[in-house]
C-alpha cells in the first residue's frame, strides 16, 4: 500500500471505471493501492454537481410533492394555459415560486459512494446528480496544489496591523528574532516567514533596513530543468512496461541512461542491450532532450531501418528530463512500426540494472567528476571497445563483443566504430585515456 503519496491520473482514471462497476472503496482502495479513506476523500472532494439533466418524460421539477400536487396558476406562465396543472409547468422558476416547494434530495448521495457514478437509474432520475470525474478531479488538484504553493497566505489587513508594528522597529536597528519574542502576543508569523515577506517586498522595511542581511550573499539558486512533456509517462510506466513485455517476450530491451562528467558540461548517452551486457555511448554537447532525440536520429540515418527497429523496438529509461520527449524518438517509424519508450519508477535505478551495471566498468576508466568537455567521439569508442572485450561470467567467459556480432554480424559493429580488442590488451583504468591523448598529442606534433 502506498502511504504519503499523491494521487496521479492513472488512479483517478481507475476510481472513475471502478465506480461505473459499482465496486465498493475496498476493492477500489486495492486496485490503487491506497487506503479506503483516500479513495471516500478524493471522491468527496472532487464532486462535480450536474444541475440541468433532465429525463425525457419528467418536467423540470424536483420537488418533494410532485407526485400528488394539484396546483394551477402559481406563475403568470400557467396562468396563461386552461387546466394544466403547475408540476408540468416546463419553467423551472414556476416550480420553485410556489410557497410549498422543496427540492427532494437523493438518499443515496448521502452515503457511500456519494455520487451517481454507476447508478441505473441516472437516466430516468431528475433530481440533481453528482458526478465523479478524473480529469476534472486531476484539474481541480492541480490547481490547488498550484495555489497551496505561491501566494501568501496572509489577508490584506492583517497584513497592515503587521507592517504597522514591524517596519518602524526594524528601522530602528531590531532584528526579526527580536521583535518576534518581544511581540508574540502580537506575531502569530514566524521569523521565516517575516523574512519572506520583507523579501517580497510586501512591508514598508526592505532588505536594505537589516544590515546584516544586506552583508549576507544570497544563496545560488540551482538550475531546474524542465521536462518538455510533463505527461510523458502516462502509457509509458514500468507496468505498461511489463504488460508490452508479456505479450511481446522476444522483443529486444535496450536500456538507456545519462553519464555525466562536470556539471554543464559534455555527457554520453549510453544505450545497454540486456541480455548481451553490450553498451556502446553517444558522446553529447548538452544534457537535454534536444540532444537524446539527435542521437536516435543519427543511428535511424545511419543503420538499416528493419534492424534499427529490431534492435530498438523496446527503450527502458528513467526519469531525467533529457528523456521527457519520447514522442520525437517513437516518431521514428516505418510501416507502423516504431520504438516503444519506457519509464522506471522515480528513484528505482534497480529497475534497469543491466545499464547501471556496464556504468561500473566504464568508471573504471572514466571516475565520476571527471570532465569530459576535452573527450571526443573516437575516445568514447574506444573506451566502450575496451568495456565490450572484458569477458563476463554471465556470458560463460564470453565478452558482449564477441555475443553481439554472433547475433547481429560484425558490420553494424564497424557502424558504431566498436572494435575487438585483445584480451591482454583490454585496460580498465584512466590510464587508457591518457594514453589516447599522448598518442592525439604526437599525430599533432607529426603533422605540425
Amino acid at each position: 500500500m502506498s502511504h504519503f503519496k499523491h494521487l496521479v491520473l492513472e488512479d483517478r482514471i481507475t476510481i472513475q471505471s471502478d465506480l461505473h462497476e459499482g465496486l465498493s472503496f475496498k476493492k477500489i482502495a486495492a486496485h490503487i493501492s491506497h487506503d479506503c479513506t483516500t479513495v471516500s476523500s478524493e471522491i468527496r472532494n472532487h464532486l462535480t454537481i450536474v444541475d440541468d439533466m433532465w429525463p425525457t418524460n419528467r418536467k423540470h421539477n424536483r420537488c418533494i410533492h410532485y407526485d400528488d400536487c394539484k396546483k394551477r396558476h402559481i406563475c403568470n406562465f400557467c396562468q396563461s394555459t386552461k387546466n394544466t396543472l403547475c408540476k408540468y409547468c416546463n419553467q423551472v422558476a414556476c416550480s420553485k415560486s410556489c410557497p410549498d416547494y422543496k427540492e427532494k434530495i437523493c438518499d443515496k448521495l448521502s452515503k457511500a459512494p456519494y455520487v451517481c457514478n454507476g447508478c441505473d437509474s441516472t437516466r430516468r432520475c431528475p433530481l440533481q446528480k453528482k458526478f465523479y470525474d478524473a480529469k476534472e478531479a486531476q484539474l481541480d488538484y492541480e490547481r490547488t496544489l498550484s495555489d497551496s504553493r505561491s501566494g501568501v497566505m496572509i489577508t490584506d489587513d492583517e497584513l497592515t496591523e503587521l507592517d504597522n508594528l514591524i517596519s518602524p522597529l526594524i528601522k530602528n536597528g531590531q532584528s526579526i528574532y527580536h521583535i518576534t519574542i518581544n511581540n508574540s502576543d502580537q506575531i502569530n508569523w514566524s521569523s521565516k516567514m517575516l523574512y519572506t515577506y520583507i523579501n517580497k517586498g510586501l512591508l514598508q522595511a526592505k532588505p536594505i533596513d537589516m544590515p546584516r542581511a544586506v552583508r549576507r550573499k544570497p544563496k545560488k539558486k540551482k538550475s531546474i530543468n524542465h521536462k518538455v512533456d510533463s505527461k510523458c509517462r502516462q502509457g509509458r510506466n514500468f507496468d505498461d512496461y511489463h504488460a508490452y513485455m508479456e505479450e511481446h517476450p522476444d522483443s529486444i530491451v535496450c536500456q538507456i541512461d545519462t553519464v555525466e562528467g562536470k556539471k554543464g558540461g559534455k555527457c554520453i548517452l549510453t544505450l545497454c542491450f540486456v541480455t548481451l551486457k553490450f553498451q556502446f555511448g553517444i558522446l553529447r554537447e548538452h544534457n537535454d532532450s534536444h540532444s537524446v532525440t539527435q542521437a536516435f536520429q543519427y543511428l535511424y540515418s545511419i543503420m538499416d531501418h528493419n534492424l534499427f527497429h529490431l534492435l530498438f523496438d523496446v527503450i527502458l529509461t528513467d526519469n531525467g528530463t533529457e528523456f521527457s520527449n519520447p514522442t520525437a524518438i517513437e516518431s521514428l517509424e516505418d510501416n507502423g512500426i516504431h520504438p516503444h519508450v519506457f519509464y522506471c519508477e522515480p528513484n528505482r535505478s534497480d529497475q534497469k540494472g543491466a545499464c547501471e551495471n556496464d556504468h561500473s566498468n566504464f568508471r573504471r576508466i572514466v571516475p565520476k567528476g571527471t570532465n569530459m568537455d576535452p573527450y571526443t567521439q573516437e575516445l568514447i569508442d574506444l573506451i566502450f571497445s575496451h568495456v565490450n572485450s572484458f569477458s563476463r561470467t554471465s556470458l560463460n567467459g564470453h565478452t558482449p563483443y564477441e555475443s553481439f556480432r554472433f547475433l547481429y554480424g560484425r558490420d553494424i559493429l564497424d557502424l558504431w566504430h566498436i572494435r575487438y580488442i585483445k584480451p591482454n590488451d583490454v585496460i580498465l583504468k584512466p590510464s587508457l585515456v591518457n594514453q589516447f591523448f599522448k598518442k592525439e598529442g604526437e599525430c599533432h606534433n607529426d603533422v605540425h
